[in-house]
């Protein structure tokens, strides 16, 4: 991912390396705008998403997906660090093919005054135990919590 000052430079403020690197894996997607997290750590700068919603989980499931927080300030200051993870919430129901953080989004759902992150995974089709038909279409999202 890349950053760059909105002036009329232009200029690169900093370059986001994905934090674990995987053949094929797809890296930063979707952190553009409204989906940013706003300013998670209370340091006085934006923060920023990095999802990889095709990765392998960090149990090595294929296609699991991962996200990533990223500290907006210290990787803005520190651009040779290519991003500076401030942490890494991890999907709570894991599963293969299951792509994590497909989608996000951000509001203060627990009025603490810090944005929260939801976040979901991408829509999986399965057996609704309430239906009585198989392959009933639903959409499976899965909140995270800050391991």
């Amino acid at each position: 991912m890349y950053l760059f000052s909105g002036d009329e430079n232009g200029k690169l403020l900093a370059r986001i390396d994905d934090p674990v690197p995987q053949t094929a894996a797809v890296f930063g997607f979707q952190d553009a705008g409204l989906l940013s997290p706003g300013d998670v750590n209370n340091d006085g700068r934006a923060d920023l998403f990095g999802n990889g919603f095709q990765q392998a989980g960090p149990g090595g499931a294929p296609d699991e997906g991962r996200i990533w927080v990223f500290d907006g300030k210290a990787t803005v200051d520190n651009p040779a660090a290519r991003g500076v993870v401030l942490y890494e919430p991890r999907d709570p129901t894991p599963t293969e093919g299951g792509q994590c953080c497909f989608s996000l989004d951000k509001t203060d759902y627990n009025k603490d005054g810090r944005p929260d992150l939801y976040v979901a995974s991408h829509p999986t089709t399965y057996r609704s135990p309430a239906s009585t038909r198989a392959g009933a279409p639903m959409s499976s999202t899965a909140g995270t919590d800050r391991r």
